[in-house]
C-alpha cells in the first residue's frame, strides 16, 4: 500500500496530462528509426504512448517527464513533428511514386501542425519551419515551399540552414548565380564553420563551370569534414586535386 501511494502522483501526471494526448503521435516505429531520431524528438516522443511502449520514458524523473511533456506543447505538440520526420523517411523508401507523395503529404500535414503552433522564441521553431518546407517541397508544391523559407528568412536572418535549403531549391530549378549570391550572404565568420555550405557552394560553383571558385569552397568543406566525396571526385577528374 506504501508502494502504491509513492507511485500515485506519478500515475495521476500520466492520466491527467498525457492520457489526451497518447494518440496524437500514433505513428509506431521501429527500434532504428527511433535511435534515428535526434534528442529533441527522443525527448518529445517520451510523452507519447509509443514513446513508453519503447521504454523510453522510463529514463526520465518525474520532474524531467514534465519538463520534456512542458517543452514538447511549447514547440507545437512536437510529437507530431516528429511523426513528420519519420513519414518523410519512409517516403524516400516507397518504390511507388503514388505512395511516396501520399506519405509526403502526411509528413507535411504532421509538420504543419506543429509549425502552426510552435512558440516563436522555441529553439527547434527554425528547424521546424524549414522541414515544413521541405516537406512542401517534395510534395510538388514549390511555390508554397518557397514562400515558406522567405518567410521563414525574414523573420530570421540569421538562421543559415534556411538559405541553405532555398539556395537548394534555386539550384535545382537552374538558378545557380541566385542560389550562390544567397549562401554569400551568409556572415562570413558562419559561412566558415558550415561544412553543408561550403560544400554546396562548390557544387554551385562546379555546375557553372567556375572549377576556380569551386575548388576553394570543396577545400573548406573537406577540412571541416564533409563526408561525400562527390566533388572532390569531380575536381579531381578535371585536374584539380584537394
Amino acid at each position: 500500500m506504501l508502494k502504491l501511494l509513492k507511485i500515485l502522483p506519478s500515475i495521476l501526471f500520466l492520466v491527467i496530462f498525457v492520457s489526451p494526448f497518447t494518440y496524437a503521435f500514433n505513428v509506431l516505429i521501429t527500434e532504428t528509426e527511433f535511435r534515428m531520431l535526434s534528442d529533441n524528438c527522443k525527448k518529445f516522443y517520451s510523452v507519447t504512448q509509443v514513446g513508453r511502449n519503447l521504454g523510453y520514458t522510463n529514463k526520465y524523473s518525474l520532474t524531467e517527464f514534465r519538463a520534456a511533456f512542458d517543452d514538447a506543447e511549447k514547440a507545437g505538440g512536437a510529437w507530431h513533428y516528429c511523426a513528420g520526420l519519420v513519414y518523410l523517411s519512409r517516403a524516400a523508401l516507397e518504390s511507388s511514386e503514388a505512395k511516396k507523395i501520399a506519405t509526403y503529404k502526411r509528413a507535411l500535414d504532421e509538420i504543419s501542425f506543429s509549425a502552426r503552433k510552435v512558440l516563436p522564441d522555441h529553439r527547434v521553431y527554425g528547424e521546424i519551419h524549414v522541414n515544413q518546407a521541405k516537406a512542401a517541397y517534395l510534395t510538388g508544391d514549390t511555390a508554397a515551399s518557397r514562400t515558406m523559407l522567405e518567410k521563414l528568412i525574414a523573420k530570421m536572418p540569421t538562421y543559415t540552414p534556411a538559405k541553405i535549403e532555398l539556395a537548394r531549391q534555386l539550384a535545382k530549378d537552374k538558378q545557380l548565380q541566385d542560389a550562390i549570391d544567397l549562401l554569400l550572404s551568409v556572415d562570413p565568420t558562419v559561412r566558415d564553420k558550415s561544412a553543408d555550405l561550403n560544400y554546396a557552394l562548390g557544387v554551385y560553383y562546379f555546375r557553372l563551370k567556375n572549377l576556380d571558385e569551386s575548388s576553394i569552397y570543396a577545400r573548406k568543406a573537406y577540412q571541416l569534414g564533409y563526408p561525400l566525396p562527390w566533388l572532390k571526385q569531380q575536381l579531381r577528374k578535371n585536374g584539380i586535386t584537394m
